[in-house]
């Protein structure tokens, strides 16, 4: 099944297209990102880094930002080559 399409599915069978709009969806990537940030907090302290939560707000990062792109009409992996694109031209390989 492709992502997008369970993800949408997921979403409808809750109801909880009304609270995706483009602010809430971006508040929720932001609080996702700030669960990320958390798990690299203290990783000097001989702390592993455990995988499963790493992997968990990954795809709690991935989730929200396909949301956000099916909701604006943004195809995602076009949005990524267009902006490698550019910053291979801001950033040029000195040699």
């Amino acid at each position: 099944m492709q992502i997008d399409k369970l993800l949408i599915d997921f979403r409808n069978a809750r109801d909880w297209g009304q609270h995706h709009t483009g602010p809430e969806l971006a508040r929720s990537l932001m609080i996702e990102a700030a669960e990320l940030n958390r798990i690299f907090q203290w990783p000097l302290m001989e702390r592993p880094i455990d995988e499963t939560a790493l992997a968990d707000e990954l795809a709690d990062i991935a989730i929200y930002t396909r949301y956000l792109c099916q909701k604006y009409g943004i195809n995602l992996d076009a949005a990524i080559i267009a902006k490698v694109d550019k910053n291979a031209e801001k950033y040029p390989i000195n040699g």
